[in-house]
């Protein structure tokens, strides 16, 4: 076997492996939390393998999921490093609501995620109540 067929053989997309959303029910009206990670990311070298994920794939089960609300935790030029500089966009052509609150790895949240989580609180906790469901990545 080539290493081109094997690196063919050994990458992960959309198609070879669903998005999955871990779920987390919230409240009585099916409201719910689902955790995942980046949709769309593209890595040569994740310590997970190599990912090729498809971004508009990932978003489309994002919504059959029946979110909402997409959070995304990442910092600015992890967008960069993932290759999906243009998810907030494409969240929003999704029928989806983009928030951006980025955490530093392995630190605890600053007031780049503090500042808007403590706007953004209310208006998630009475969508979830409601029943709807917000993603987390």
């Amino acid at each position: 076997m080539t290493n081109d067929r094997l690196t063919t053989k050994n990458v992960r997309t959309s198609a070879s492996h669903p998005l999955r959303i871990a779920t987390l029910p919230v409240g009585e009206n099916g409201g719910a939390v689902g955790v995942t990670f980046a949709p769309g990311k593209r890595q040569a070298s994740a310590m997970t393998g190599i990912w090729e994920r498809d971004l508009d794939e990932d978003l489309n089960a994002i919504r059959r999921w029946g979110a909402s609300d997409l959070i995304t935790l990442i910092e600015p030029h992890e967008f960069i490093e993932l290759h999906i500089e243009d998810l907030p966009e494409r969240t929003v052509l999704h029928g989806l609501r983009w928030h951006g609150l980025p955490i530093t790895d392995g630190a605890a949240p600053d007031n780049r995620f503090l500042a808007p989580w403590k706007a953004l609180l209310p208006t998630l906790l009475q969508r979830l109540d409601q029943g709807k469901r917000v993603v987390v990545h």
